[in-house]
């Protein structure tokens, strides 16, 4: 087996690995909360582990939606998402394109902005009449920020950055020794 074919195998291999790793941590403090960090990892499979109960309550006050798993109905599709990145340096093995390349960065930075665009949405839909008034915000992917009381870490996790190594693995392949031919 080539250099080429070992990298392509790999970038292959890690997303697959990835779908049972954190793909992104977030986590709240907020004086309701005391000196305790509420920490919720979503993990490529769409399991989402941490106290969720706790965070809707704080999330009521400021008239934030309650997060439930029917609201994030699109988690369970995320292993498929994973399973096609996975696939295209699998394909790409038999037809190699730059196509391929772009397909590949295009469906790993695919997550971070629906994450985004998610959370946009999160926070500009505010319901009326909550304890405490908040102007519509923006939460990050990634980042500390503070909105009103609440305390927030986001970032990308293993499972994330594993997708990131897949994709560079698969680029050196091609620019380092299939393009070289």
């Amino acid at each position: 087996m080539d250099r080429y074919t070992i990298l392509k195998i790999i970038s292959g291999v890690l997303p697959i690995i990835s779908i049972f790793l954190p793909l992104w941590y977030i986590s709240f403090n907020a004086p309701m909360f005391g000196q305790q960090w509420l920490d919720i990892y979503v993990y490529g499979n769409g399991h989402i582990d941490g106290p969720l109960h706790q965070i809707n309550i704080a999330n009521h006050y400021v008239g934030l939606k309650d997060i439930t798993l029917e609201q994030l109905w699109e988690l369970k599709y995320l292993p498929y998402l994973f399973l096609a990145i996975a696939a295209v340096p699998l394909i790409s093995l038999v037809k190699e394109s730059w196509i391929w390349i772009a397909a590949h960065l295009g469906l790993v930075l695919s997550i971070p902005v629906y994450i985004q665009v998610w959370l946009y949405n999160f926070g500009h839909d505010l319901q009326a009449g909550a304890a405490i008034e908040i102007e519509p915000f923006t939460p990050y992917v990634f980042g500390y920020y503070q909105i009103a009381n609440f305390k927030i870490l986001a970032v990308l996790h293993v499972g994330f950055w594993l997708l990131v190594a897949s994709f560079i693995l698969s680029f050196v392949a091609y620019w380092r020794f299939y393009k070289a031919e």
